[in-house]
């Protein structure tokens, strides 16, 4: 199942930009400080990365520049470090806020552009209005189609994805549906499935409480239609039972604690969504490619016009 999921897929090497952002300059004070970046751990950092690409660049398609979020002079340095120390050709990265003329400057030389999406506390409205006017940039043609490829960062947000015309895509944050009980089932319209509105995200986990999108907690039409999809993917929904047990019980081969305060294990009778990470994450995969089938074949147009962004 895995492999049949990823097979001819390109390899995108992310630099750890965002973790180095949040660890090292958000959380040393109130606002953004950039003195990390200056120093020799940082550079240090760039190296070991540089180094990790030269080895492995025959698997690796793609791999990023280890931008610095809301500063382009700092990421343009740290860009053209790796340039022209190591001959690589990381892919750039802009991020909400950064001015056109960054964009346009990057757009002169490089031909695969990474957008930064809505992390970093940005709302979607504000996030919206930005890239309106950076893919109206990128679109500037009287046929509307991108003159670059673009790949969207922490980019799982649906209305989003159908928005702009990007290249690729990535987030992690089908690993946390699946991570914490849930998969995602789109809408249903006319007996069809419906792709391009945000999905439903049901919880399936036995060990969740009962709330309005737990699946034990939805009307019986609403479960068989979930049922029937789930089955058309492939899937089945599993069965576990609940047990409370003695504070010294061994477990047995398929249980689990549930809740090791209430002294309660699972007993995993059938593998299924219900209880398994895998076939959950298995499931995300296999949504988020029928997704993109669904949305368009590349290059689309991008239609909507937008008066300028000012640069906050």
């Amino acid at each position: 199942m895995e492999r049949k999921l990823l097979e001819n897929k390109s390899i995108i090497v992310d630099s750890g930009a965002h973790t180095l952002y949040t660890q090292k300059s958000i959380n040393i004070s109130y606002g953004k400080n950039y003195d990390f970046y200056k120093s020799k751990d940082f550079w240090d950092y760039v190296d070991k990365y540089a180094k990790f690409l030269v080895e492995n660049k025959k698997v690796i398609d793609f791999y990023v520049n280890v931008d610095v979020i809301f500063n382009p002079e700092l990421s343009w340095k740290v860009q053209k470090y790796l340039e022209e120390k190591y001959k690589l050709t990381p892919m750039p990265v802009i991020h909400y806020g950064t001015s056109i003329e960054w964009l346009e400057k990057y757009m002169k030389n490089y031909e695969y552009i990474g957008i930064g999406g809505l992390g970093q506390m940005v709302r979607r409205e504000e996030y919206t209005i930005w890239a309106d006017s950076i893919f109206n940039f990128i679109c500037n043609n009287s046929n509307r189609i991108p003159k670059i490829k673009t790949h969207g960062f922490a980019m799982t947000s649906i209305p989003l994805m159908i928005r702009y015309p990007w290249y690729s895509v990535d987030s992690t944050t089908w690993l946390k549906f699946a991570g914490f009980g849930n998969i995602p089932i789109p809408q249903r319209k006319n007996n069809q499935w419906i792709y391009d509105k945000s999905p439903l995200i049901i919880n399936f986990s036995i060990s969740s409480p009962i709330e309005n999108l737990h699946f034990n907690a939805l009307y019986p039409k609403q479960q068989e239609n979930i049922l029937k999809y789930i089955k058309e993917q492939g899937f089945i929904l599993g069965n576990s039972e609940i047990k409370n047990v003695d504070k010294n019980y061994k477990l047995k081969e398929n249980e689990r604690w549930v809740n090791a305060k209430k002294n309660q294990i699972e007993i995993i009778k059938e593998q299924g969504i219900i209880n398994c990470y895998r076939q959950r994450r298995n499931f995300c995969i296999k949504y988020f490619l029928q997704l993109q089938d669904r949305i368009s074949t590349y290059p689309r147009t991008f239609k909507i016009k937008r008066k300028g962004f000012s640069q906050l």
